[in-house]
């Protein structure tokens, strides 16, 4: 725990070591923090990580068949084929397998950041702080599959809505679950106000008290993600106390970002649209997830703006003492929020102690 502690917090040392005052300082920063988080998630044992002896055992499993295309079993047709090429035609080690995935989506994770953050040590500090890092070393599938949606966001960006359907339909090939980023083009579209959130957040409510009626249809119809609909609905809410707290600083960064300057100077914008509503929808997503936890899966999708918006709107304040007490305050927040969770759950991540694939 006291290592996981001070790499979290030497994050903004090694950052203002490397002076960020210009372009090619940035560049060095970014790959400096890029080889830092993929080579803890590349190197990893496989003990490491929840998801990662599963992943290593179907690696390992997985056969040739009579066709490099055949597809076979619940993961994603996508995520076969890359792990098939991994094996057959790189290296049957697991650690290779660990490594190369590892690459690609903190390659993805650390370019949306790049491309998008105002405050950049911030970012990658909140990337580990809110949570997104670990979740994305434990569950490969859908890490790929939201790096390949950050990466889609820039066409989504520019307007190119063919090239972004393609990129999210890429994503879709490695976890079902990034269908939900097609929502989107819709999303900035909506300009933010009181009665379009009001509206929103009474929807969600409709949804939570009927969310049971709703499971009993899907479990008849589906045998998708059957093994997580049969954990069924938590009707015992002090058992959910971590998806409440979890909520809550959902709700605290949404509070922030919306009474701040920087909402009423972009909310015509299309791209601040996307960002603010994608942290409104994963602030209602937490809300469902306190009584139904695989909801908290289509989370990452949105809630990872949020490690761009809090930076930007921090940013963007013009008085320094505010700017100055705003950004230690999300600092303090954030890292008390994850080593609280670490702490009290090691479980959820199985991430320390720590120990590299060489290791016994």
């Amino acid at each position: 725990m006291l290592q996981i502690f001070l790499s979290i917090i030497s994050i903004p040392f090694f950052s203002f070591l490397l002076n960020t005052k210009s372009k090619v300082f940035n560049k060095v920063e970014m790959l400096f923090f890029f080889l830092v988080l993929f080579l803890i998630a590349g190197l990893r044992h496989v003990d490491i990580a929840n998801d990662s002896l599963a992943y290593a055992t179907s690696f390992i499993d997985i056969e040739y068949f009579n066709s490099f295309w055949d597809f076979e079993g619940r993961f994603e047709f996508g995520f076969q084929y890359l792990t098939k090429f991994i094996k057959f035609y790189i290296s049957d080690e697991v650690y290779v397998y660990f490594i190369i995935t590892s690459f690609i989506i903190q390659f993805f994770l650390i370019d949306f950041i790049f491309k998008n953050s105002r405050i950049l040590w911030f970012s990658v500090f909140l990337l580990i702080t809110l949570r997104f890092y670990f979740f994305s070393v434990s569950a490969i599938r859908q890490g790929m599959a939201l790096g390949v949606c950050m990466y889609s966001y820039e066409y989504l960006k520019r307007g190119k809505l063919n090239k972004f359907f393609i990129s999210v339909l890429l994503a879709f090939s490695f976890h079902y679950s990034a269908l939900v980023f097609l929502i989107l083009p819709v999303l900035s579209k909506i300009k933010p106000s009181v009665k379009k959130i009001l509206f929103f957040g009474g929807i969600s409510m409709i949804v939570f008290s009927t969310l049971g009626y709703f499971i009993e249809i899907f479990s008849s119809v589906l045998d998708y993600g059957k093994d997580y609909i049969d954990q069924g609905l938590a009707n015992n809410f002090y058992q959910r106390l971590g998806a409440i707290f979890i909520m809550l600083l959902s709700f605290i960064i949404l509070i922030f970002v919306y009474k701040s300057d920087y909402f009423k100077k972009n909310k015509n914008d299309k791209v601040f649209r996307i960002q603010f509503w994608s942290i409104y929808l994963a602030f209602l997503i937490n809300v469902l997830a306190i009584k139904f936890s695989i909801l908290i899966r289509f989370y990452y999708y949105f809630g990872i703006f949020s490690i761009i918006l809090l930076p930007n709107v921090i940013n963007f304040m013009q008085n320094k003492r505010s700017k100055n007490i705003a950004l230690k305050f999300w600092f303090l927040i954030s890292l008390v929020f994850i080593m609280i969770i670490l702490y009290n759950k090691p479980e959820w991540y199985n991430f320390y102690p720590y120990k590299f694939f060489w290791e016994k």
